[in-house]
């Protein structure tokens, strides 16, 4: 545990203890009633004469109850089956006394029934036993008796020369100020925001309304009692979901949380600093500690006390919330925000409604993906609510690239501006930006807003959305002004990026296409959070127009007195760049600053739009030189910010058609992108961009590089089988699988078996036998281990796939999903094309017999001028004038390119199996039906679940009498769940 001397994990284990004491004696008595049995059963008798001595020691065994001399049906759910046997076999026994023509080849069969309940019993406490023995092996593991202590909190002590390079290369950057020329950020913002154009008044009046919001929304703040008890509930909700406290702190946070009465003292604190926002300050240090991620990197966690910490994560949900709704209602204004692709002409519409009449409504492909963006990436990382939370999985994260450790691909130095410092050029800084940056960096849980990007094009219909007291109701009689219902929360992170990539291959498919290629980068900001400078952040939220006094909190909670935990005589440093991990007012203030290149791509850039998940970077168009000139804002915005761009993690493409292929083929090129874009290659996780192909492939180099990562941790985590399939659930399966992207239906078959094979590969080569070069498998060296450690052989498959809570280990695997997939993924890309070019020619000419026919509808009030005539007005317009606008008018047939658009952007839905409802695995679940979203009722289940249960149920069956491997009673959940939740400490 994070800390040995928790009073919650000291009494769990007292109580985990206490039961499988409390086990070990039951089964003992019912292995003694279980020898006695085998007992009678060796003597050379008659059925008629064991069964009954077989049924009453049965009936002991169980613990099943008599009255009156009869059994009685018992209440215990696990024991109505055979107390409702015995109560049979009474009658059975009668009739066998009376009836001559009873066979006994009857009685032998109720004999072995009985004897298998006992022999299922007895596995059902071997393997209660067993998974009592991982939990202590996992305890032990990890709480070592020689565990280092010191006066500070406990913190995960790891070494090596990789954390203290990284450790060294932070402090050089957050304890010298980032120089950065106020005046130029100055000149860009009004640049930016306020143009003299005279047709610019609409976003003159946009950015002061958002100014008086901020002056507004920063003073509502101070006037108000913003802490109560049921603030104080969810910002702790919200503390326990991130990774910014130690063990103890969390426990704190459990207690506080539990007591109104605690919460209303801790509320009166809290709002008497908040009174005193003027004079609040971190105090006289803030200790820190190091951690190391799965994908190899370190992060550097700021350890505040308890208070401090709700106090900061309230305030920064309040402002995260405020922005998101003042910058969302900026981009909402009409006429600020520029829309891509093509828009006609009020003479290319008189046209367009002369040949075709009344144009229909609908879907169209630049509305979906304009509220694409607006809903999963504009300001994503700011909060919709406060009830927000991460829930990702772990093991869910980037995999970090090193070119050198990649398929042998050279890449140029990033063209970039120079950053400075005060004194001296700064060396870059190399750590890895912060992955989980509080509960709303990741996946939250919440009630989002069901707004969407409000287009002003013709023919669309989206409703607006108000900008009108934004974020004001968070005040009013002391309630947070938030529902807590929802049906679709926010993206995460990880999601959002995997979407990316569904994005960037659906264009490929469809511009090459339609338009003949696409030109795209991805970039990312080098150390987003710990670089930010800070006179960048309080120039752009002093020029959005927050307070001065908010500006001043800003910068004491910027500028915190920092020393590391393993420096106990050092003075505490000030910190002079970039901001805390872990915080939602770190967050913040990278959103804020980043929304200015959000907008100053839109409109710079014809209308496209940066598609940006905190500090990652993509941008592509059917346009090369829109996409140069976006880059050249990239470039040029970070330079003047004071930030970096990660050459790793840079790189570009440019696909066309090949000149003469059809439309609905797909043969491609790849064309040098020359020095209006950067070198390298498109890459993200372990994929990279095969231009040529207009692919995403799996990088076989990075994955060789993590088989052997995967390895040593595996080595590592060996002593403890829970801590094992820990390690195996979070790099095998769930690192990986989201680095190879998803199965998609843009990435077609092709990718699912790539993915197989790779997934094939990673455990075979994982658990390969180096001296008899022999391939094994995960189950196979589980299942030797067992058996050595715990002397307990044949071990049935289905119970390392099981849930934990039947008594199973629950190993994950990606074979399961991805066989399930396979079958469904679109496979015939020039199938697909081809329709949808046919059924747009077939359009053409049905409308044309409609012209030439005489037929076509025009009405005042439907048409801008009936009276219309153009000059070539007797013969249809061209095929190419009627197709010009595919992407921004809705079309009059089904199968669209919308349409196509969304069928390729899906994930497509798993094949599941299917059960009679008389089957044997069918039947068992009926008794299981406990376990929402697992093993349940198999209508209910999710496609994997009802793989597991069909393939290794029937096993578990025969060896157990159900799926239940263990009585749930018998388990020590509370201690095991407590272990395995804690995320992986990864060996340095």
């Amino acid at each position: 545990m994070s800390s040995q001397g928790s009073l919650f994990s000291t009494t769990l284990q007292e109580i985990t203890q206490t039961k499988l004491t409390e086990l070990d004696k039951q089964r003992r008595v019912f292995e003694d009633h279980r020898e006695r049995i085998k007992a009678v059963l060796a003597k050379e008798q008659d059925v008629e004469e064991t069964l009954p001595a077989v049924a009453e020691l049965v009936r002991r065994a169980f613990n099943i109850t008599i009255k009156d001399g009869k059994v009685v049906r018992s209440s215990d759910q696990d024991k109505v089956s055979i107390s409702i046997e015995l109560q049979t076999l009474d009658r059975v026994f009668t009739q066998a006394k009376y009836d001559p023509s009873f066979s006994v080849k009857i009685l032998e069969q109720w004999q072995d029934r009985l004897v298998g309940h006992v022999e299922q019993q007895s596995a059902k406490y071997a393997f209660a036993w067993l998974y009592g023995q991982l939990t202590n092996e996992s305890v032990a593991a990890k709480n070592p008796k020689a565990k280092p202590t010191s006066g500070e909190d406990d913190f995960e002590h790891v070494g090596g020369a990789k954390k203290l390079e990284a450790r060294a290369k932070w402090e050089e950057g957050v304890f010298v100020a980032t120089y950065v020329d106020k005046a130029e950020i100055s000149k860009l913002l009004s640049d930016l925001f306020e143009p003299r154009e005279t047709e610019s008044r609409v976003l003159h009046k946009a950015l002061k309304d958002m100014r008086d919001k901020a002056t507004k929304f920063g003073d509502t703040i101070r006037q108000s009692k913003g802490f109560n008890t049921e603030t104080l509930k969810w910002a702790i909700k919200g503390l326990l979901a991130s990774d910014l406290l130690t063990q103890d702190k969390r426990d704190a946070l459990r207690s506080f949380r539990d007591s109104d009465t605690i919460l209303r003292e801790v509320a009166d604190v809290l709002n008497m600093r908040l009174d005193s926002i003027d004079t609040w300050s971190w105090g006289d240090e803030v200790i820190l500690e190091e951690r190391r991620n799965l994908n190899g990197s370190y992060q550097i966690f700021m350890q505040e006390d308890v208070l401090q910490a709700l106090f900061l994560h309230q305030i920064g949900v309040y402002w995260s919330i405020f922005w998101r709704d003042a910058l969302r209602a900026f981009q909402n204004t009409k006429d600020v925000w520029k829309l891509a692709g093509e828009t006609m002409t009020p003479l290319e519409r008189k046209r367009r409604e002369y040949y075709l009449g009344i144009l229909p409504g609908g879907r169209t492909l630049a509305v979906e993906k304009r509220k694409t963006y607006r809903e999963d990436y504009f300001v994503s990382q700011l909060m919709t609510s406060p009830y927000q939370q991460r829930d990702d999985a772990e093991g869910d994260e980037e995999a970090e690239l090193d070119l050198e450790e990649a398929e042998g691909v050279e890449m140029d130095m990033v063209q970039q501006m120079p950053r400075r410092t005060k004194q001296t050029a700064r060396k870059a800084v190399q750590q890895q930006a912060p992955r989980r940056q509080m509960a709303s960096m990741a996946a939250r849980k919440s009630a989002p807003s069901a707004n969407r990007f409000a287009s002003a094009e013709a023919y669309a219909d989206e409703d607006d959305e108000s900008d009108e007291d934004v974020g004001y109701g968070l005040f009013d009689d002391g309630a947070t002004g938030f529902d807590d219902a929802g049906s679709n929360p926010p993206m995460s992170t990880m999601a959002a990026k995997k979407q990316l990539l569904r994005l960037l291959s659906t264009d490929i498919h469809l511009s090459t296409r339609t338009t003949g290629g696409l030109a795209a980068f991805r970039t990312q900001i080098q150390d987003l959070y710990p670089s930010l400078p800070h006179a960048t952040i309080l120039a752009v939220t002093e020029y959005l127009g927050v307070p001065k006094q908010w500006l001043g909190f800003f910068t004491r909670f910027l500028e915190a007195p920092l020393r590391f935990h393993d420096e106990p005589t050092a003075k505490p440093r000030q910190r002079l760049t970039g901001t805390p991990s872990s915080h939602v007012l770190s967050e913040m203030f990278a959103d804020v600053v980043l929304f200015s290149l959000d907008f100053l791509i839109n409109q710079n850039a014809e209308g496209e739009l940066l598609f940006r998940v905190n500090d990652d970077l993509w941008f592509w168009s059917s346009k090369p030189q829109v996409c140069a000139e976006a880059w050249s804002i990239v470039k040029s915005f970070t330079g003047t910010v004071g930030l970096k761009l990660s050459e790793n993690h840079t790189g570009s493409a440019v696909i066309r058609r090949t000149s003469g292929s059809a439309q609905s083929e797909y043969r491609l090129e790849s064309v040098d992108p020359g020095d209006k874009l950067p070198q390298g290659r498109i890459r993200w996780g372990m994929i990279a961009l095969d231009p040529a192909s207009g692919r995403f492939a799996i990088d076989q180099k990075m994955v060789d590089k993590h088989i052997g990562e995967l390895k040593r941790q595996l080595k590592h985590s060996g002593s403890s089988v829970f801590n094992f399939v820990q390690v195996w659930n979070s790099y095998a399966s769930t690192f990986f699988s989201s680095n190879f992207g998803e199965s998609a239906n843009c990435f077609g078959r092709q990718h699912v078996d790539d993915m197989l094979a790779t997934h094939q590969r990673i455990q075979q080569e994982a658990f390969l036998d180096g001296k008899a070069d022999q391939h094994s498998n995960i189950i196979q060296h589980l299942q030797q281990v067992i058996a050595e450690r715990f002397n307990t052989p044949d071990i049935p498959d289905g119970y390392f796939f099981f849930p934990s809570e039947l008594g199973g280990l629950e190993i994950q695997s990606p074979f399961i999903t991805l066989l399930q997939l396979r079958d469904t993924v679109i496979s015939d890309f020039p199938k697909l094309f081809s329709d949808v070019f046919a059924a747009e020619k077939a359009a053409y000419l049905s409308a044309k017999k409609t012209f030439e026919d005489g037929k076509v509808q025009r009405r005042y009030g439907k048409v801008l001028d009936p009276e219309f005539r153009p000059e070539d007005h007797e013969t249809f317009f061209s095929y190419e004038e009627y197709s010009k606008f595919r992407e921004t008018l809705p079309a009059s047939y089904s199968d669209s390119l919308v349409d196509i658009w969304t069928q390729l952007l899906q994930k497509p839905s798993e094949s599941a199996v299917d059960l009679n409802s008389h089957d044997s695995v069918y039947t068992a679940l009926e008794s299981v039906n406990v376990y929402p979203g697992k093993i349940m009722r198999f209508f209910m289940m999710s496609a994997y679940w009802k793989w597991v249960a069909v393939v290794y149920g029937p096993e578990l069956i025969e060896r157990f009498g159900g799926l239940k491997i263990v009585d749930a009673g018998l388990l020590p959940m509370g201690m095991a769940e407590l272990y395995r939740g804690e995320r992986v400490k990864w060996q340095e």
